[in-house]
C-alpha cells in the first residue's frame, strides 16, 4: 500500500502533460448533451412559460 504513494510522489507535471497530449487530442473528443423531459402539459425546459396557451 504505501509504495504506491511513494510511486504517485514521483509523478511530474511533465508525466501529466505528456499524456494529457497523448489521450486529448481534437480527433477523439466527443460531446455530449443532456436535457430534461418536462411533465406532460408543463413549460419546456428554457422557456419562461410566459406566452403560451
Amino acid at each position: 500500500l504505501f509504495r504506491s504513494i511513494d510511486r504517485l510522489d514521483q509523478v511530474t507535471k511533465a508525466d501529466i502533460r505528456r499524456v494529457a497530449n497523448t489521450m486529448f487530442q481534437s480527433t477523439n473528443r466527443v460531446v455530449g448533451m443532456i436535457e430534461t423531459v418536462s411533465p406532460a402539459g408543463g413549460p419546456q425546459p428554457g422557456t419562461s412559460g410566459e406566452g403560451q396557451s
